[in-house]
């Protein structure tokens, strides 16, 4: 199994661009063989 540890640049407070950020990297991910993706706690937020 392939495991992507995603490390993103939030923007605090501005859920919409980082569940665009988050889509972004997720979708990288299974484009390179990932099946699971991990984000740090509270990534959405921009608290993590």
């Amino acid at each position: 199994m392939k495991i992507a540890a995603a490390q993103i640049a939030c923007a605090p407070g501005d859920l919409e661009a980082n569940l665009r950020t988050i889509h972004d990297f997720a979708s990288r991910a299974k484009d390179d063989g990932a099946e699971l993706v991990v984000f740090p706690e509270m990534v959405d937020t921009g608290y993590s």
